[in-house]
């Protein structure tokens, strides 16, 4: 069965959910900093998180999430039948608009070299993997 290629959005919504619970938005204050300014011990009740809970001290988180593009990801092409299950989709570092993908675990160690819309470029096998 053939599978759509989403747009790059859809590559970056696990990055973007993963920060949605908010960034800090400072430095600890000094109360609740180690001698060497690093941040709280773990273990004591003055830490950041410790403070943070109890309602004292601490950055304020700001909602990451608000200030993202509100865009539904749309397909760009078809995938080659033999890539069935994709388990990696990485940029190529050296050729401009093309995508390094490789299967799960199951298939034979190789990689496939594809452009934006999903159109194989290369398949190369991978020895000692």
């Amino acid at each position: 069965m053939r599978r759509w290629i989403r747009s790059g959005l859809a590559l970056m919504v696990p990055l973007v959910l993963g920060r949605c619970g908010g960034i800090p938005t400072a430095d600890p204050p000094a109360d609740v900093r180690d001698d060497d300014g690093a941040g709280g011990d773990p273990a004591s009740s003055s830490s950041s998180a410790g403070a943070r809970a109890a309602g004292g001290g601490g950055p304020e988180p700001i909602d990451v999430c608000s200030r993202c593009v509100d865009q539904t990801p749309q397909p760009l092409g078809l995938l080659p039948e033999a890539l069935n299950e994709i388990s990696g989709l990485a940029p190529s570092a050296i050729h401009e608009g093309m995508y390094w993908a490789h299967n799960d675990s199951g298939d034979v160690p190789r990689l496939f070299l594809l452009d934006a819309d999903g159109t194989l470029s290369g398949e190369y096998a991978l020895s000692n993997a």
